[in-house]
């Protein structure tokens, strides 16, 4: 549970306060929207708090 909140508190902190929203709801189950310029920062602060195993970009 501290991992993804590390997460929310970075999206939380920074200027954007649209680029990544969370919705917390009972038994530590959590939605997120994330807007699309967005997306790769999010699943690299996911990768970091160590909530992916592993990240991979395919063209």
């Amino acid at each position: 549970m501290d991992r993804i909140r590390e997460v929310w508190h970075y999206f939380d902190q920074n200027k954007d306060y649209t680029d990544v929203l969370f919705y917390a709801y009972p038994n530590h189950e959590y939605k997120v929207i994330v807007r699309q310029e967005h997306y790769a920062d999010f699943l690299t602060e996911l990768f970091k708090a160590q909530l992916l195993v592993r990240l991979e970009w395919n063209k």
